[in-house]
């Protein structure tokens, strides 16, 4: 076509087709993964809790959650009686020091994703 900037290829089918797969095989290892890590941590978070004065009695109500925008949460849910006394041992207040368990957790959890899926993806191949 005169005056065209489209450019047309043909014969791809076969290369999408291994990308596709290559990526949908990707997409099941980081959920895999991501989902024994959320669980994982999880326990985690729960098992120092119960080692902590402040925390032992809060620590059967630690959960793990998908908030509003569908991230992973941890902590004591808002609907859990204990809610707010999580909520100022993990922040302090005016005359309490914060006892920042969840928030200390989740970040040694961010450095353990990407160690164990970069160990998964090798195992898988990629």
């Amino acid at each position: 076509m005169k005056g065209s900037s489209r450019a047309v290829i043909t014969g791809g089918d076969g290369i999408m087709a291994v990308l596709r797969g290559l990526v949908d095989k990707a997409e099941q290892v980081v959920n895999t993964a991501v989902g024994e890590q959320i669980e994982a941590q999880r326990e985690r978070i729960r098992g120092q809790a119960e080692q902590h004065d402040q925390w032992r009695d809060l620590a059967p109500h630690l959960a793990t959650w998908e908030d509003d925008d569908g991230d992973a949460a941890f902590g004591v849910p808002d609907e859990a009686d204990e809610d707010g006394r999580a909520e100022m041992l993990e922040y302090g207040t005016d005359t309490q020091p914060p006892v920042p368990l969840i928030r200390m957790g989740v970040l040694s959890q961010v450095s353990d994703i990407g160690w164990s899926l970069t160990d998964r993806f090798r195992a898988e191949g990629f």
